[in-house]
């Protein structure tokens, strides 16, 4: 889809059909050269939207400031494993240092869980 169909569809659904919450997901976001840009728009037509996003983290630690000053509300990365040879093995790419990267950076945006401290 194309961001301007992306945002249209989340303006039906909102204005619409009653839609409170969006979850961007499926395949993967952060691959989107435009995700910046789709965040920035959808903020900016629905500033009171929560907007979230899943993840398998892979880049986050490149975009996670900017996906936080474009009007990101939340993130949930998906890992398969803290254990370096079992995510290798599930996921087929030995990018765990990559995804925990791009978790420091998320936390660093400050989404951190609420009453959490880093470990």
């Amino acid at each position: 889809m194309s961001a301007g169909e992306i945002v249209r569809i989340v303006r039906i659904g909102v204005e619409l059909l009653g839609v409170r919450e969006l979850r961007l997901t499926g395949g993967e976001p952060l691959v989107r050269a435009d995700l910046i840009d789709i965040i920035a728009a959808l903020r900016s037509n629905h500033p009171e939207l929560p907007i979230s996003m899943t993840t398998n983290g892979v880049g986050l630690d490149k975009k996670a400031a900017a996906l936080k000053a474009a009007g990101l509300t939340r993130i949930n990365v998906s890992l398969d494993s803290l254990h370096e040879e079992t995510f290798t093995k599930l996921t087929r790419r030995p990018f765990l240092d990559r995804v925990l990267a791009g978790v420091d950076a998320a936390w660093a945006a400050a989404w951190a869980p609420s009453n959490s401290t880093p470990s």
